[in-house]
């Protein structure tokens, strides 16, 4: 035997202790630190600039063609995209988890590339942007300048030449996008009256700046070839690119030669600063951002998908101090939204239920032991086991989470009860006179089988969850690998580690007590004694209880039999949800204004509810934007939004100054504004980087081409659907497509008969009101754009377009008002496109104490089938598309059958029969009716971490039937009646059943009153484990006893005894073996076909 090799050398069990303890906090110190596992699907996106294009032009000449070719590309889930009436489009391509995400960018690189050719040439000009994106925002930079001596111009652009770009080289930065962008450009802003006075159009001075401001390239005077005398080299520099506003005021735009009454008359130049007003200004002016109600650019950083992200923040936070040494006097920096402190905040909360764990298993091991030497022996196990299995995690690649610690957490109470049993066995030895080698050779001789059963089950429950698919899989995986590991080394270090100690450190009765056990028994004896007594009684009283439910097993069995039917109505009835909602210490407020509001009037509502927010107890930080949507990551002028930073963790203890009772309370505050606007305060997304805030997102797709208003009545027939589902909260939409527009008509026959080309229409138009890019100028080290505008004046009302001219062929001016009809209309503010359909999208937020996400689902779908024209479709996206595509998955149907499949199978290998381990396997509905009682009182529901939970007691409710069923087969073997083994085995197991068990509960209980950052996802794993435990040792060491007896009655039954039951007996295990291995073989089949996209 293996122990008594250990016995024998305990120095060698020590070594081989220590070695696990050290490569598990070497590798401890080394591994990342993240929330989660990577559970967010890689997405990539593709921006596109088309400015002066309105939404639908966008959306008609860049998103059809781009769409068209990405469409499914290799691995894709979903895309969707925007358009705005900046001539922004930003299409986001999600693929499928595990994705290489360098892959799935060149994929789609190549399919943009097919469509290129097919885009207007200015966009072609312009280029587009392809990149790896994370959807949410790792953290922002404010900068602001809070005596007023910088404006927003200054601070945008220092921003850019001096921050932006050296925090872009930092590693795991994915993406920068600065938020009140003001980036420098050469505005030359022209008066259409001074160039019709003149002669001349917005084409001619178009075309000037082009011709004079190009760079120039000369070449090198005497450079070779060059003749024998030449000596030196020169090469040439001129003046092409110009570089300040006074050079391209001089740009000559037309020359006024001599004429027959004037022949001695000087050339006159007409120069684009007779034309004009030429600045170095903004390029853009549509958005504007303010931090604390003090107007700020800031810089938006995304992290790049599959880095960690607290060293990514912790790193630009480092490098921010440094640059800051720099910074102007006046100019401030601030980060006052950042996601990480939340992640550091909830792994710390993690490492102090750990701590509190080991404590209370501690004290309950010293309860029941009675002994420091004995307790001592169970609490090394601790440290071997759980330090040990980072050196596990290090090797597969994973990191230090959430969920990987939850394993360990749990895994504590686990790896305490081998060392607990075998202790407790070597201390009953040790009270029958044996010695202690001799009481730890006997005692191993006895539990050895036990505990190697015990780690078979524990990792065979998790075996099924390889095979999961997705999120749920990802999650899955961590937490098996993390507590089957540390199962392991548990059970190695209880066949090695512990009974050595055991030999050398108890002592037999009688023997003196050493100096710290006689303290021990001074101040609790009494207590140990109070204990001892009761728990003797309690030990007879369970005997006689044996003994009845023995006697009337019948009834027992009926009353099991109900709670196996309850169990099934209670987990229908609960409400069912993936990824609960958490507290990250931030909520994201969206504004939508009327149908056309201009972004100084949003700039004004924002100046007020940032104000009113900020008053609001528990809000520490306000950084809002107006005329962008983070929802839609599109520009609009009516839109605005909001990052509300909550004050930190440990000031916000109180449930009312939770981020959902602030959420409430800020809603309150600012229902006053919500008859100048639509106003909604929104969690935080479930799953970091899947979506940019919590509840569903439903895209209503127009399938029959009916157009933009149609869209939005049949999108608002079905969020009016809102009062008619319980439990909904919160049901809104943003689309708008009665956005007030003017209508161009170009009346092609007058423009064809004063001989004016339509392209000269379109360009005049684009210039002079949409702003157009011509080309670059250099300064700063850096290179900017040059455009060209009208005065604000000649363009903010309708009739003021009539004064734009346009040149005909003869070069006659031709008023832009007698060939072009102008007359107003209606239109999307925005134009959504979700796998290749124009598309609305509504958000909605369930209350998920009365209704789950899954119903919400369910809820949605029935309702859109009742209202919607069956042209109008809807698509579920983000992580409600998530949730239904795993739902759906057969594989993660059967994880929780194939689990207690695989005990079930386990056991009978460890006991060579089929009945004996259906007497372990059927308390796993008692374990699983009272986790379900649980998560109700506790009003947890059922969620991913409820169903980690329900997995894990599949193993843990087997353990404690193991201990009973182990010993009382040995008794009944010795010769003793079924009832007397069982009644003896029962009261014999009783102490280490009850003390593992609530070592394991104990245990759970920092998990069940958790508090602070990540409490929801602690508390729904510990209550349902709590409870699930508790009534499992509750009502399973009756039903157990019942189970043994009554199948092992049968079994003694001559009828199983004959030949014909053993030819039976031999062909069902060849057909549960085939049967289980053909299954498990299909399913990895189909986790291989996936590929990369599982």
């Amino acid at each position: 035997m293996i122990s008594n090799f250990f016995i024998d050398r305990p120095i060698f069990a020590a070594v081989v202790s220590v070695f696990l303890t050290i490569a598990g906090a070497l590798a401890l110190i080394t591994l990342p630190i993240a929330q989660y596992p990577p559970v967010a699907p890689p997405t990539v996106q593709v921006s596109v600039v088309y400015p002066g294009a309105s939404a639908q032009v966008v959306a008609d000449t860049i998103a059809a063609p781009i769409e068209q070719q990405v469409n499914g590309v290799e691995n894709m889930l979903f895309m969707s995209s925007t358009c705005d009436n900046t001539g922004l489009y930003n299409l986001t391509v999600t693929f499928a988890l595990n994705t290489d995400l360098n892959t799935a960018l060149v994929a789609v690189q190549n399919r943009v590339n097919l469509a290129v050719p097919q885009l207007p040439k200015q966009v072609q000009k312009q280029g587009l942007m392809i990149k790896k994106k994370a959807p949410q925002i790792l953290l922002s930079i404010n900068f602001t300048s809070a005596d007023g001596r910088y404006d927003d111009i200054f601070l945008s652009n220092y921003a850019t030449i001096h921050v932006k770009d050296e925090v872009f080289r930092l590693e795991g930065v994915g993406d920068i996008t600065m938020m009140g962008q003001r980036d420098y450009a050469i505005r030359a802003w022209l008066d259409p009256q001074k160039l019709t006075s003149l002669g001349l159009s917005s084409n001619d001075v178009v075309n000037a700046i082009q011709q004079q401001n190009a760079p120039l390239a000369a070449g090198r005077l005497g450079q070779a070839p060059s003749s024998e005398s030449t000596e030196t080299q020169y090469p040439f520099s001129a003046l092409g690119r110009l570089e300040n506003p006074e050079q391209f005021g001089d740009i000559i735009l037309k020359t006024v030669t001599a004429s027959d009454k004037e022949p001695n008359t000087t050339p006159k130049f007409i120069k684009l600063k007779d034309v004009g007003r030429v600045e170095l200004g903004a390029l853009r002016y549509d958005m504007s951002a303010t931090v604390d109600g003090l107007p700020s650019v800031a810089l938006a950083i995304f992290q790049l998908p599959g880095t960690n992200a607290l060293d990514v923040a912790a790193n630009i936070k480092k490098k921010m101090l440094q640059l800051a040494k720099n910074f102007p006097p006046g100019m401030e920096y601030s980060i006052v939204y950042d996601t990480t402190p939340f992640i550091s905040e909830s792994i710390a909360e993690v490492f102090k239920t750990l701590r509190d764990a080991i404590v209370l298993v501690g004290i309950v091991v010293l309860v029941f032991l009675q002994s420091w030497r004995a307790t001592l022996i169970p609490l090394i196990a601790v440290p071997v086991a759980i330090v040990g299995t980072f050196a596990v995690m290090a090797l597969l690649g994973y990191s230090i989470n959430n969920i990987s610690l939850f394993g360990l957490v749990l895994a504590i109470g686990i790896v305490v009860d081998d060392a607990i049993v075998v202790v407790e066995n070597v201390e009953r030895w040790l009270h029958k006179g044996a010695t202690p080698r001799e009481a730890a050779r006997n005692a191993m001789k006895e539990v050895t089988g036990p505990v190697i059963a015990v780690a078979l089950v524990l990792c065979a429950v998790f075996i099924p969850c390889t095979f999961i698919s997705g999120i749920t899989g990802q999650f899955f995986k961590q937490f098996a690998v993390t507590i089957s590991v540390s199962t392991v080394l548990s059970a190695i270090n209880s066949l090695t580690l512990s009974p050595a100690l055991a030999a050398i450190l108890l002592k037999p009765p009688g023997t003196k007590k050493d100096p710290l056990q006689f303290l021990l028994d001074l101040f609790l004896g009494w207590f140990f004694w109070i204990f001892e007594k009761t728990f003797g009684i309690g030990t007879n009283v369970y005997g006689w209880m044996v003994t009845k439910c023995l006697r009337y097993c019948f009834l027992v069995l009926a009353f099991y039999l109900f709670i196996v039917f309850a169990t099934v109505g209670l987990f229908a009835k609960i409400p069912k949800g993936f990824v609960p909602n958490q507290d990250q210490g931030w909520l994201l407020m969206n504004v939508l204004l009327p149908d056309g509001a201009s972004l100084q009037r949003s700039q004004e509502l924002m100046a007020q509810i940032e104000k009113a927010t900020l008053k609001v107890p528990g809000v520490a930080h306000t950084f809002t934007t107006s005329g962008f949507s983070f929802l839609y990551n599109a520009f609009a002028s009516n839109n605005a939004s909001m990052f509300v930073t909550l004050d930190p963790f440990n000031e916000r203890k109180s449930k009312e100054l939770s981020a959902t009772a602030l959420s409430f309370k800020i809603n309150e505050t600012i229902k006053q504004f919500n008859r100048e606007a639509k106003v909604q305060v929104l969690p935080t997304p479930a799953v970091p980087g899947i979506g940019i805030a919590g509840g569903f997102q439903l895209m209503v797709e127009d399938r029959g081409d009916l157009g933009a208003a149609s869209l939005e009545k049949e999108t608002q027939k079905l969020v009016d659907q809102r009062s008619s589902i319980a439990g909904m909260y919160a049901l809104f939409t943003l689309y708008q497509a009665q956005t007030p527009q003017l209508f161009a008509d170009i009346d092609r026959e007058k423009v064809n008969a004063l001989q004016v080309k339509i392209q000269d229409v379109n360009n005049a138009m684009n210039s002079l009101i949409g702003s157009i890019f011509i080309n670059n100028f250099n300064a700063f080290g850096r290179f900017w754009q040059v455009t060209v505008m009208a005065e604000p004046e000649f363009r903010d009302k309708p009739e003021s377009l009539a004064l734009i001219n346009v040149a005909n062929t003869n070069g006659k001016m031709v008023p832009l008002g007698t060939i072009v009809n102008f007359s107003n209309t209606n239109g999307p503010n925005m134009v959504i496109r979700y796998n290749l359909y124009p598309a609305s999208q509504i958000i909605g937020i369930n209350l998920p104490w009365i209704l789950s996400s899954a119903d919400a689902v369910t809820k949605m779908n029935e309702k859109s089938l009742e209202v919607l024209s069956p042209s109008m479709k809807t698509e579920w996206t983000g992580l409600s598309f998530l949730q239904i595509m795993e739902s759906q998955d057969l594989r993660n149907k059967l994880v929780f059958p194939l689990s207690v499949i695989f005990v079930f199978l386990v056991l009978s290998a460890q006991y060579e029969s089929w009945g004996l381990p259906l007497a372990v396997i059927l308390v796993v509905p008692v374990c699983i009716f009272s986790a379900l009682v649980g998560t109700i009182v506790g009003r947890t529901g059922i969620n991913l971490f409820t169903e980690i939970g329900l997995v894990v007691l599949v193993g843990l409710c087997s353990k404690n039937s193991i201990l009973i069923i182990e010993f009382a087969k040995q008794l009944h073997d010795e010769g003793k009646s079924v009832t007397d083994a069982t009644v003896e085995a029962c009261k014999l197991r009783l102490r280490p059943i009850l003390m593992t068990s609530f070592a394991f509960i104990l245990g759970v209980v920092p998990l069940v009153i958790a508090e602070g950052a990540g409490s929801e996802m602690r508390q729904a794993l510990g209550v349902a484990v709590f409870s699930g435990m508790l009534g499992v040792t509750i009502m399973g060491i009756l039903f157990t006893p019942v189970f043994f007896y009554v199948i092992e009655s049968i079994g003694n039954l001559p009828l199983f005894k004959t030949k014909t039951a053993k030819a039976i007996n031999k062909g069902a295990t060849k057909f549960i073996s085939i049967s289980t291995m053909g299954l498990l073989t299909k399913l990895r089949k189909k986790n291989l076909n996936k590929g990369g996209a599982e």
